[in-house]
């Protein structure tokens, strides 16, 4: 259970990295999404972020916890953090091809950074939903754990 409360924590710090260098994007590369699409995209960083850090205090604190709640929660984060990805796949790939277009090598832009960081976020929450479905299942140590 230390293990997943101090996985749950590392995981915040690197999705507020992640969401901190999607923020300080200049305006011309938040126009290129959208200014109201890079907005939800912040927003569901940072609600993400944030209920990585309660569910984290809730497993430190052995807090009564609702198992269906918490799994369906972090399912809608995986989906949200897969629409991202797949957003920033999109640029990524549109800055490529507008390279090419001008015969210039492809350079790793901002954007492909971000796919690659926001790919470790995807593949970091697939484990740690892992974790917290393996721990409801066999834990005993979880009190007033529900179902």
């Amino acid at each position: 259970m230390r293990k997943l409360v101090k996985d749950l924590h590392d995981e915040a710090v690197l999705t507020a990295r992640v969401t901190r260098r999607l923020g300080e994007m200049s305006n011309p590369e938040r126009r290129a999404v959208g200014r109201s699409r890079h907005a939800q995209m912040l927003t569901s960083l940072r609600f993400y972020s944030m209920n990585l850090q309660q569910t984290a205090e809730a497993f430190e604190q052995r807090a009564e916890l609702n198992r269906a709640q918490v799994l369906e929660l972090f399912e809608e984060h995986q989906r949200r953090l897969d629409q991202i990805r797949q957003e920033l796949r999109a640029e990524a790939d549109k800055r490529d091809s507008e390279a090419a277009e001008r015969r210039e090598p492809s350079r790793r832009t901002k954007w492909h950074q971000l796919l690659l960081h926001m790919e470790d976020r995807c593949e970091s929450l697939v484990r740690i939903r892992a974790d917290i479905t393996w721990i409801f299942d066999t834990s005993d140590d979880l009190m007033g754990v529900r179902s």
